[in-house]
């Protein structure tokens, strides 16, 4: 079977937390360069060339959730829909933070375990 390119559909993601309800459309899966990406902001190699972890976690969450998020009904006090910037995604609620992060976990760890099947 012939080989396609990485998909750029995106699926969404319902969360729920305490006080409500909230979306988020995120790319079905990640281009071999957008993990790159990432592993460039997560990781850092030592002169040998043997990986290390980098100590700044919260850059590489911020840099995922950039690369990944297409679409959310996040909104300003008006009610208009925010655009997905590092600024916006910075003035998140911790809360919501870690919701988007623990789905995005989920999303990107189900693709790699149905490819390594596969």
């Amino acid at each position: 079977m012939p080989r396609t390119l990485a998909s750029r559909n995106t699926v969404r993601i319902q969360l729920v937390d305490e006080e409500d309800e909230f979306f988020i459309d995120v790319l079905e899966e990640l281009t071999f360069k957008e993990k790159r990406t990432l592993r460039a902001v997560f990781v850092e190699f030592a002169l040998d060339g043997t990986p290390k972890a980098k100590s700044n976690l919260e850059e590489g969450n911020v840099a995922l959730m950039e690369l990944a998020i297409k679409g959310w009904n996040v909104v300003d006090e008006d009610g208009a829909v925010l655009p997905i910037t590092r600024d916006n995604i910075d003035a998140l609620r911790e809360a919501d933070s870690m919701l988007i992060l623990q789905a995005l976990s989920k999303q990107y760890e189900d693709m790699d375990e149905s490819q390594k099947k596969a």
